[in-house]
């Protein structure tokens, strides 16, 4: 995702997404590959560094409360590894990352500029995927064609 000042690495960048789907990967060799302790602090780290990229707005709990359609994918990766830990761990990390029920709940909806902020990543992400998709069915379409032959003029000069 891009922001309006063209900066990368928001809460919905897919490198963010793919650095925990590998995380979640990487749980399913066991505890020896990957503690669970060093899984939630790099977790945590990648939220922060994704929060920072961003430059705050929005703020990895505003984003988990009322995620814009590009946060949804991160979204799931981190749910899919909380539903992993254990209760006690899980309401630390939850607390922590400003996620816990009570931190939600004291969240106030976003400002304007977090809506705008929040709209304009989900649109950037929706017109960097329909520009991909719109180059690569050009480059279809090309290669569909084959080679044509030449037309030559066969008039007298």
């Amino acid at each position: 995702c891009e922001d309006s000042k063209g900066s990368s690495g928001h809460m919905c960048a897919p490198v963010h997404e793919c650095f925990m789907a590998l995380l979640n990967e990487w749980t399913h060799f066991g505890n020896v590959v990957l503690p669970r302790d060093t899984m939630l602090s790099l977790a945590e780290e990648a939220a922060k560094a994704a929060e920072k990229s961003s430059g705050g707005i929005p703020s990895f709990a505003m984003s988990w409360k009322y995620g814009a359609s590009g946060f949804a994918a991160v979204k799931e990766q981190y749910e899919k590894m909380l539903s992993i830990v254990p209760e006690p761990h899980l309401s630390q990390w939850k607390e922590k990352m400003g996620i816990d029920d009570a931190s939600l709940s004291k969240l106030s909806s976003p400002g304007d500029k977090e809506k705008d902020e929040i709209t304009t990543v989900a649109e950037s992400k929706d017109q960097a995927n329909e520009e991909m998709n719109d180059a690569s069915n050009d480059e279809k379409k090309e290669a569909s064609k084959g080679v044509e032959p030449m037309d030559i003029d066969k008039t007298d000069k």
